[in-house]
Parts: C-alpha cells; sequence; structure tokens
C-alpha cells in the first residue's frame, strides 16, 4: 500500500513540477531575447505566457509586464507601455523599477505613471467611502421612517382595529 502512495504523489506533483520548470524555461528565453534586443520576439513570447493560462507567480507577471512595458517604450509605443506599466501596478503598487537594468527616462515615466496611478486611486476610495456614506444615512433614514410608520400604525390599530392597516 505504501508504493501506491508514493506512486501517486510522484504522479500528482510530476505535472506541477513540469509546468513550473516550461514556465520557468520560457522566462530565461525571454529574458535572454530581451538582453539580445529581439524585441519582436520579446513581444510574442511575453504575450505567449501571458495567454498560457499557466500558474505564474506575482514576480513572474510583473516581470513580463515590466520587460514588455520598456520595449513598447523603446519603440515609442507609450499607449502600450502605460498598459504595461498599469499592469504592473495593479499587482504590486509599491513595485519600484531596477535602477541597474532600467533608464533613468524609463523610470520617471513609470514614477509619473504610479503617481498618477495612486492619486486616481485614492479619489476612487474617498469616493467610494462617500457613496458608503449616503447609502448609511439613506438606511437609517428609512429604518427611522420604517419604524415611526410601524408606531403610528399600532397605536391606530389599537384605537381602531383594522385602521392601523
Amino acid at each position: 500500500m505504501r508504493p501506491l502512495h508514493i506512486f501517486l504523489g510522484y504522479a500528482l506533483l510530476l505535472p506541477v513540477a513540469l509546468v513550473a520548470q516550461q514556465s520557468s524555461k520560457k522566462l530565461a528565453d525571454l529574458e535572454q531575447r530581451f538582453r539580445a534586443q529581439e524585441f519582436d520576439a520579446v513581444l510574442q513570447l511575453g504575450d505567449s505566457l501571458l495567454t498560457s493560462g499557466l500558474a505564474l507567480e506575482e514576480n513572474d507577471l510583473i516581470r513580463i509586464y515590466e520587460i514588455q512595458a520598456i520595449v513598447f517604450y523603446t519603440r515609442d509605443e507609450l499607449q502600450n507601455s502605460l498598459f504595461s506599466f498599469l499592469s504592473i501596478l495593479e499587482l504590486n503598487s509599491s513595485h519600484e523599477l531596477d535602477p541597474v537594468r532600467t533608464s533613468p527616462k524609463i523610470r520617471n515615466y513609470f514614477e509619473e505613471i504610479r503617481r498618477d496611478f495612486l492619486a486616481k486611486k485614492r479619489l476612487a476610495e474617498q469616493n467610494r467611502s462617500r457613496r458608503q456614506e449616503q447609502i448609511d444615512s439613506l438606511q437609517s433614514a428609512i429604518e427611522d421612517r420604517s419604524l415611526a410608520q410601524v408606531r403610528g400604525s399600532m397605536i391606530r390599530s389599537i384605537l381602531l382595529p383594522g385602521w392601523g392597516h
């Protein structure tokens, strides 16, 4: 019975290990192509990694988006670069670009995007809390009005049965 448990354990873990190994190999290939400035291949491989359905870790996702954003920025495709940088910030709003691997111009662009992103996020949170306060006050007003109507109905029913309905 024990060998069967061991076999089943390996059988269940083997596909997970193979998928993890496959994704790390593709990530290494992505890094290598990026360093070789094969930008078309980088974008194609990055997109295939993102749409493959592989369970990538957050750091891997961030690195893919980071590489894509830098490639788009280098190609002067600022809208696509913006989308990639925003994807990074959605995953981790405190992410920092590596100053050794990233040019100051790109880092400044990213910081500008981060400032706007955080400002909009704060504004959305403030609006959400204001809306919640309005909803809460409306609910309490409705509850107060309903309670007053019930009390009035009870008094009318006591005085003249059936009148409070």
